[in-house]
């Protein structure tokens, strides 16, 4: 489970973590004028702290091992998901609604420039 937010600059906040393992971790929110970036966001409970930030758009995963509670956060806020080609064909864990593509890629045709 995710910790209190913690401000590193003005426009970039965090959110420690540690895993069931017990590795600790963080969770980012950026903030580009009147949307946010969210990166490695990996637990559900976070969706109410970042409402607090403007509307995300897209949500950046490092590595196939976040995606846990990749379909909560998607749901929540109904941004794209982004993660390496080989990462995106990995599982993912939580419920996805019916025709929603699972992930974009950075390479391929779905890649979009996030900021």
């Amino acid at each position: 489970m995710e910790s209190a937010r913690i401000d590193i600059l003005p426009a970039i906040s965090a959110f420690k973590g540690v895993l069931e393992e017990g590795t600790q971790t963080y969770s980012y929110a950026i903030v580009f004028g009147d949307f946010s970036v969210l990166v490695d966001v990996r637990d559900e409970f976070l969706i109410d702290a970042l409402r607090s930030f403007p509307s995300p758009r897209h949500l950046i995963l490092t590595h196939r091992h976040i995606r846990k509670h990749e379909a909560a956060i998607e749901r929540a806020f109904g941004l794209k998901v982004w993660l390496h080609p080989q990462d995106a064909r990995a599982p993912r864990r939580g419920l996805v609604p019916i025709g929603r593509n699972l992930a974009h890629s950075w390479k391929g045709a779905s890649t979009r420039a996030v900021v």
